[in-house]
C-alpha cells in the first residue's frame, strides 16, 4: 500500500511506500521540508493546497457563525454565503458598471500596418524627364509642318483610293482563273499591278516627308542610307504604319506574279517555259505586255470625243446620228458579256456527265 500526498508549498504530488509514514523529507521541486503523513489519515488529503484552503475557509466561516450566534446577532448572511472560493468581482466584470468604450475618431478607422491580410503593391516611381530649354516653334516652322502634313494626307488618300479601286480587279483575277479566261485575268492583273506601284510610290514619298517635317536638314540626312536605317530604328513608332503601306502593295504584286506562275489556268506560256525561273520570266513578260497594251489604249482614247456630240456632216440622209464613241463602248461591253456567257456555257457543258 502506498501513501499519496502533496507538497503544501508548490502542490507537487508524491507517491511513497507505507513504511515511510512519519518520516521527514524535502520536496525535490521547491525544497520545502515536510513529514510523510500516515496512511489513510486526512493529513494526506489536507496536504493538497486547494483542499487546505477550502478547509480553512469552512473552519473560519463556522467560527464566525458560532460567534454571531453566541452574541445573538443575525446569522443569515453567513449561512447564505457560498463556501466555494470565487474570484472577486471588479468593475470591468460587472456589465451594469462597465465603463463605456471611447468613440472612434476618423484616425482610428485607418488600418494598422499589420492588420491588413493582403499585400499592397506600391505605386511605381515615375522618372522625372528633364525638359529641354528649347524655344517654342515659330510661325514659320508651324506653317512648314502644316504644309507637309497636308502633303502627307494627300499621299495617304492616294494609297487608300488605289487600294479600293484595286479590289474589283483582284476579284476579276479570281473570276478569270475560275472561268479559265486568261485575258480577263491578265486585264485585272495589269490594273492591280499598276495601282499597287502607285501605292508604293505614294508610300515611299510619305515616309520621306516625315523627317522633313522636323527640319529640312533632318530630311536631307534621311536620304543617306546608313542614317536612314538609324532614323527608322529610333522613330519606328512614327514610321510603322507608313512602312506597312509600302509592304502591303509589294506583297500584293508578289502574290499576283505567283498566281500567274503556278496556277494552270493562268500560267499559259509560262507553263511551257520549264523551271521556276523560266515561268517567272514569262509571267513578268506577259504582265508587262498587258500593262503596255492597256496604257496604249488609254493614250489613244480621246476623252473629248466621248462628251462631244457627233458632227452634222456625219449624219446619214435619214437624219439619225451615226455610231459615235459611246455606241462603240456599248458594243464592246455587249461583246464582253457574250464572251463571258459563252465561257459559262462551256464550263457547264464540260461539268455535265457524259
Amino acid at each position: 500500500m502506498s501513501i499519496v500526498f502533496f507538497c503544501q508549498n508548490c502542490g507537487a504530488r508524491f507517491d511513497v511506500d507505507a513504511h515511510a509514514a512519519g518520516k521527514q523529507g524535502r520536496c525535490k521541486h521547491c525544497g520545502q521540508k515536510m513529514v510523510v503523513p500516515q496512511a489513510g489519515s486526512l493529513a494526506s488529503l489536507a496536504a493538497t493546497p486547494h483542499l487546505a484552503r477550502a478547509m480553512a475557509t469552512a473552519t473560519a466561516a463556522r467560527v464566525t457563525a458560532d460567534a454571531s450566534s453566541a452574541e445573538g446577532g443575525p446569522d443569515w448572511l453567513a449561512r447564505m454565503g457560498s463556501q466555494a472560493v470565487l474570484a472577486p468581482l471588479t468593475v470591468d466584470r460587472m456589465p451594469g458598471l462597465r465603463k463605456p468604450k471611447p468613440k472612434l475618431t476618423p484616425m482610428d478607422d485607418a488600418p494598422d500596418e499589420n492588420s491588413n491580410p493582403y499585400a499592397l503593391v506600391e505605386a511605381p516611381k515615375t522618372r522625372r524627364v528633364s525638359v529641354g530649354s528649347s524655344k517654342p516653334a515659330g510661325e514659320v516652322k508651324i506653317l512648314w509642318r502644316r504644309q507637309l502634313g497636308t502633303i502627307q494626307k494627300a499621299f495617304r488618300w492616294i494609297n487608300e483610293t488605289a487600294y479600293l479601286i484595286s479590289v474589283p480587279f483582284i476579284m476579276l483575277i479570281f473570276l478569270g482563273a475560275m472561268m479559265h479566261n486568261r485575258p480577263m485575268a491578265l486585264l485585272g492583273a495589269a490594273v492591280v499591278v499598276v495601282l499597287n506601284i502607285g501605292r508604293i510610290v505614294s508610300g515611299l514619298a510619305n515616309i520621306v516627308v516625315i523627317p522633313f517635317r522636323e527640319s529640312p536638314l533632318q530630311g536631307i540626312l534621311f536620304l543617306i542610307p546608313p542614317i536612314t536605317f538609324f532614323y527608322m530604328a529610333n522613330h519606328w513608332s512614327k514610321l510603322r504604319k507608313p512602312t506597312q503601306r509600302v509592304m502591303g502593295p509589294l506583297l500584293t504584286i508578289g502574290l499576283v506574279i505567283l498566281a500567274f506562275t503556278f496556277i494552270p489556268s493562268l500560267s499559259g506560256k509560262a507553263a511551257a517555259s520549264g523551271g521556276v525561273k523560266g515561268r517567272l520570266k514569262a509571267t513578268v513578260t506577259d504582265l508587262k505586255q498587258s500593262i503596255q497594251s492597256e496604257a496604249g489604249q488609254l493614250k489613244n482614247l480621246d476623252l473629248k470625243s466621248l462628251a462631244a456630240p457627233a458632227p452634222a456632216e456625219s449624219k446619214p440622209a435619214g437624219g439619225s446620228d451615226g455610231p459615235g464613241a459611246l455606241q462603240q463602248l456599248e458594243t464592246k461591253v455587249q461583246g464582253a458579256k457574250e464572251m463571258i456567257r459563252n465561257q459559262a456555257d462551256q464550263i457547264r457543258q464540260s461539268a455535265q456527265p457524259q
